[in-house]
């Protein structure tokens, strides 16, 4: 009387967590919004998956800036990688915090199907600080600046 499958397991959201942020899931939140990124002016234009990682005001800014991209038919393929031991966390409220990092970000930018260089880059050793926010038990980011 064994069932044939085992029911599904269900991953819990590594985003959501209680208590204090940890380095591990800064990390795993600035990951994650480098994937939202490169989804969101990626060639299919997945904007609405910004509100997943992003809130006010910077996701109005990339909201904008990714719909802009699909109207002027142009996207871009990026490659991210988080620089190890790179993660400065500070945290500054049971429900806010600021983490700083250092992000390797490369990006073609594609008009059409063509390939435009002088928009494309390399930046090896970006210096970005994010401003994160928990809400309903989830860590978001609300600002972020490069430096």
């Amino acid at each position: 009387d064994q069932p044939l499958l085992a029911p599904p397991v269900t991953a819990s959201n590594p985003l959501t967590t209680e208590g204090p942020l940890t380095e591990e899931t800064a990390q795993q939140v600035i990951q994650t919004w480098l994937d939202t990124k490169a989804e969101a002016f990626g060639s299919n234009h997945a904007i609405d998956q910004l509100d997943k990682i992003l809130v006010d005001p910077a996701l109005s800014r990339w909201v904008t800036q990714a719909q802009e991209a699909k109207d002027r038919n142009w996207y871009r393929k990026f490659e991210h990688s988080i620089q190890a031991d790179s993660i400065r966390l500070r945290q500054l409220g049971p429900n806010q915090a600021r983490v700083d990092a250092r992000v390797s970000e490369s990006a073609q930018h594609f008009q059409g199907e063509r390939v435009v260089r002088s928009q494309s880059w390399n930046r090896p050793n970006l210096r970005v600080r994010y401003d994160l926010v928990r809400e309903n038990d989830q860590w978001r980011i609300r600002d972020m600046t490069a430096r």
